[in-house]
């Protein structure tokens, strides 16, 4: 009883952490540092550490990336936690067999991630929703999870003066894409090295 009660509190202060840093990116009084970040190496670190986890699903997990940097200034880690929230989505909403693709471009004002699942797919009614805190869908009622995760990642997005949308269609998958903004004008390449991780 003693254990449960520890891993529930564990629980619930972990859920207080996340509403709380979402509050603060909400309010603009997040504490975001600003460093020269590549949105190329950020998307592949997230595809290794995701893709065991892949595997044991049987899930194809793909990776599109420029042979250039793409270079934002912005938060590491959080910007990690939008990556890595959006890419285990897809992979715990893909059934057996299917297909997880990231990709990661730029034109000249923004930086553009989309992580694309062959997935259950989201009803229409549920689409406007799913950026809600503590909305899940029926389908999503079976899996772990709090409800959170998603209004973390937009949170952190415009937080970062960028944004997250979502399409998708029920049985066939969904596309979530980041928009986050490229300076101006564009670091210069040596200190990208000296702030690359």
């Amino acid at each position: 009883m003693a254990a449960t009660v520890i891993e529930e509190s564990d629980r619930l202060v972990g859920t207080i952490n996340i509403m709380l840093e979402i509050a603060q990116a909400d309010s603009g009084t997040a504490e975001l540092s600003r460093e020269c970040v590549d949105l190329q190496e950020l998307v592949s670190n997230a595809r290794d550490l995701l893709l065991p986890v892949a595997e044991d699903k049987n899930i194809h997990l793909e990776l599109d990336i420029p042979g250039e940097p793409i270079v934002i200034l912005g938060d590491r880690a959080r910007l990690q936690r939008v990556i890595a929230n959006l890419l285990d989505n897809a992979i715990k909403f893909t059934p057996s067999g299917g297909r997880v693709m990231i990709l990661a471009r730029s034109d000249a004002s923004w930086a553009i991630i989309t992580v694309t699942d062959t997935g259950v797919g989201i009803d229409g009614k549920d689409l406007p929703r799913i950026f809600n805190r503590f909305f899940r869908s029926e389908k999503s009622r079976s899996t772990p999870g709090n409800g959170l995760g998603l209004s973390l990642a937009r949170s952190l997005a415009r937080a970062h003066g960028g944004d997250i949308t979502a399409k998708s269609s029920l049985g066939k998958g969904s596309v979530f894409c980041v928009s986050l903004p490229l300076p101006s004008p564009p670091p210069h390449k040596a200190l990208l090295k000296i702030t690359k991780r």
